[in-house]
Formats: C-alpha cells, structure tokens, sequence
C-alpha cells in the first residue's frame, strides 16, 4: 500500500509542501530464505510511522537494509500498540527497505 500526500505547512507567507510515502508487504513465499524476513516496508519523509500489524509478533525486529542489497543495517524501534506497529525511522533508513 501507498500512503502518500502533501502537508501544506504556512509561515509569513511561505508555502512548503513535505510528501510521505510508505509502502509495506509480506515478502512473497518464493522470494523467503530461512531465517531471512517475512515482510518488508519502505518509508521516505515520516520519522514516526503506524501501520496495521498483520501478523506480526508481539517483540518484533525490524533491520534497516544495509550498504549493499539484502544486507543487514541498523536495527530500528518499534513496538506494537492497539493492533498497529509503530516504528521510528530515522534519517538514516529513509528511503531504504526495511525487514521484520
């Protein structure tokens, strides 16, 4: 799923328009590897983001991908709260997949 759209933020006069995006989805079962994750997310322009949590786990991991393809980056903070995983994105996994 997408999520995308423009927040009008007005100061003295200055209009500045931010977008989010956010995509997430189970990874489908022939591209899973033992051990390896079961559903991915991408964010760009959210540092805080909620989303329905399927099925996941109640301590779930999630693993910025790394300097090259399919490598392990930085872990991320999340939580689930109320049916939804809530997750910090930091400036430095903008833009990159993220794996639980």
């Amino acid at each position: 799923m997408n999520n995308k759209g423009p927040i009008d933020v007005e100061d003295a006069g200055v209009r500045v328009f931010a977008f989010r995006e956010i995509a997430w989805a189970p990874i489908p079962v022939e591209r899973r590897v033992e051990g390896g994750a079961v559903f991915q997310m991408q964010v760009r322009g959210a540092p805080e983001v909620r989303i329905p949590a399927l099925d996941l786990s109640a301590a779930p991991t999630l693993v910025a991908e790394g300097p090259r393809p399919g490598s392990r980056g930085e872990r991320l903070a999340c939580h689930l709260e109320g049916g939804l995983l809530s997750v910090t994105v930091p400036d430095s996994a903008q833009g990159r997949w993220i794996y639980y």
